[in-house]
């Protein structure tokens, strides 16, 4: 963890030096969109961005699943994951395990990436906020439990704007703290984490 931190601090003093410390903003006609639906008998509106952005996320969670779960490639990365002498001994390669979930992440991550670029403004600093809010995601539904990061990203993403309409949007930098404190000290596992994980 803190060889990432430290290349984090190092890329992000990179791409400041090369390209200024100047917010760059992506004006791209989706972006201005928006889209009007009833909820409850009340109107809502969301970027057009956000709702295509929801529903390739949706897809993409589904596959990854059922990847997860169903194929050999996918059943042999958590066996990795869980004991990687144990995967090795029983005939999985490891290194090409490591390797392809490796691009299958970068892959993953890029994704959202895209989409945030057209909803916000674009500065190095950002990425270490959505760092840490995807580890306290994590943290939160259960390490290695694919569907405790869902509901950890459910939950967490609806707190924090609740917390923001209602109290300020200060409160959403400090929320993912004050989450991850407490699900440290109550469930150190996680929602739905086990206890080797």
């Amino acid at each position: 963890i803190m060889v990432t931190l430290a290349l984090s601090q190092l890329i992000e003093g990179a791409i400041y030096q090369a390209y200024g410390a100047t917010p760059i903003i992506l004006l791209t006609p989706l972006a201005s969109q928006t889209v009007t639906f009833n909820v409850l008998g009340m109107k809502a509106q969301i970027w057009l961005v956000q709702a295509i952005g929801g529903v390739l996320s949706a897809i993409i969670f589904i596959l990854l699943y059922f990847f997860l779960l169903k194929t050999q490639t996918g059943i042999s990365a958590r066996a990795v994951a869980d004991d990687p002498v144990a995967a090795a001994l029983s005939g999985v390669n490891v290194d090409r395990v490591y390797n392809l979930t490796s691009f299958l992440i970068f892959g993953i991550a890029a994704f959202p990436s895209v989409f945030v670029a057209m909803m916000y403004s674009l500065l190095p600093a950002y990425a270490g906020e959505y760092t840490f809010l995807a580890f306290v995601i994590c943290v939160f539904g259960g390490l290695g439990n694919i569907i405790g990061s869902l509901l950890g990203g459910v939950v967490i993403g609806t707190l924090q704007i609740l917390l923001s309409y209602f109290i300020g949007p200060w409160t959403r930098a400090i929320s993912m703290y004050i989450i991850y404190l407490l699900v440290l000290s109550i469930k150190p596992t996680g929602l739905l984490g086990s206890r080797r994980a």
